[in-house]
């Protein structure tokens, strides 16, 4: 078990699972984010409460979408 009381898997269920082809390199420059502008967006741009689409919401299922 690890810290949290889990379970850890076995090393043979480890080896059967699939990697991503990206594994182990640098990350392609088409993948990466632009630094700049995601601190001027955080310093510049903030949500509009009266739209419903930016409106803030917090669950279990975790972040989806971008950073910006």
């Amino acid at each position: 078990m690890h810290a949290l009381g889990e379970p850890v898997p076995d090393r043979h269920a480890l080896a059967s699972m699939p990697l991503h082809p990206l594994a182990g390199q640098p990350a392609p420059k088409d993948l990466l984010i632009d630094l700049g502008q995601l601190e001027r967006a955080y310093y510049e741009r903030s949500p509009d409460p009266s739209v419903p689409s930016q409106a803030v919401s917090f669950g279990t299922s975790g972040h989806r979408g971008t950073s910006l």
